[in-house]
C-alpha cells in the first residue's frame, strides 16, 4: 500500500468523525467482523462517534461503521451483514489496485520506459495501463460492485451461521439512505429485491440472529 494513499484514505474515514475509543467496542465489532471475513486479512475494524448511519471501508483493510448505524441494527446478524459487505469491498480494490498504479504511472510519467530483463528498455503501454486504471475507478461505488458484494455478504453471513435474511431487513429500516452512500442510494427496493432472489437461488435460510452486544449498544 503507497503511503500517499493510506494517507488520503484515512483522512476521509476520520473526516466522518472521532473514533469512538470505549474499551471493548473496537474489540467487539472486530469479534464479529472477523466471523464473516473469511481469510480475508488484514483487516482494522472501527467504531465512528457519528449519528448519521454508514458504513465504509478502503483498500488497505479499514472497515468502519458509525454508531448511528450500529444503533439502526436490530441484532448481530444485521451488523454482520454490514461488515461483510465491506470486507467484501476490501477485497475488491485490493484487486484493484495494480491497475491503479498503473494509471498513475501513465499519468505522471508518460514516457517513463519499463526494464526488460535483458536490460533494454520498451515503452510503457499506455493504452492499457489508462484504460485499466479507469475501469478501476469507475468500478468502484458501481451498481455491479455493489451488487456483488451483497452476495458475498449473504454468503459470509450464512457461513458465519447467520441469518441471510437479516440483511434484507436491516435495509427495509434503512429505506432509500442505505448504509455504504453506494449508488443503490435511492433504489433500495430494487436491492432489496436482488438479495432476496439471490438467497432462493442459492438456497439460503435459517440461521441465528443474535443481541449485539452490550460493548456495542449505544
Amino acid at each position: 500500500m503507497d503511503a500517499l494513499v493510506r494517507e488520503r484514505q484515512e483522512a476521509f474515514l476520520l473526516s466522518l468523525g472521532p473514533l469512538v475509543k470505549k474499551q471493548g467496542v473496537k474489540e467487539a465489532l472486530t469479534e464479529v467482523g472477523l466471523r464473516v471475513a473469511g481469510a480475508v486479512a488484514p483487516l482494522d475494524f472501527e467504531v465512528v462517534d457519528s449519528d448519521v448511519p454508514r458504513s465504509v471501508s478502503a483498500s488497505n483493510g479499514m472497515v468502519w461503521v458509525t454508531t448511528g448505524l450500529i444503533k439502526r441494527c436490530a441484532n448481530e446478524a444485521q451488523l454482520a451483514a454490514v461488515l461483510a459487505h465491506e470486507v467484501a469491498h476490501v477485497t475488491q480494490r485490493f484487486e484493484q489496485l495494480p491497475h491503479l498504479r498503473a494509471l498513475r504511472v501513465a499519468c505522471r510519467r508518460p514516457l517513463a520506459p519499463a526494464l526488460l530483463p535483458d536490460g533494454g528498455a520498451a515503452p510503457i503501454d499506455l493504452n492499457r495501463a489508462v484504460r485499466q486504471g479507469a475501469e478501476a475507478v469507475v468500478a468502484f461505488g458501481h451498481p455491479k460492485e455493489e451488487a456483488d458484494a451483497d452476495e458475498a455478504a449473504l454468503l459470509a453471513l450464512a457461513g458465519a451461521g447467520y441469518d441471510p435474511a437479516a440483511y434484507e431487513v436491516l435495509l427495509e429500516a434503512l429505506g432509500d439512505k442505505g448504509h455504504d452512500g453506494s449508488r443503490f442510494q435511492g433504489r433500495a427496493r430494487r436491492r432489496i429485491e436482488l438479495l432476496s432472489a439471490t438467497r432462493a437461488e442459492k438456497k439460503l435460510s435459517g440461521g441465528k440472529t443474535p443481541a449485539l452486544s452490550k460493548s456495542l449498544r449505544f
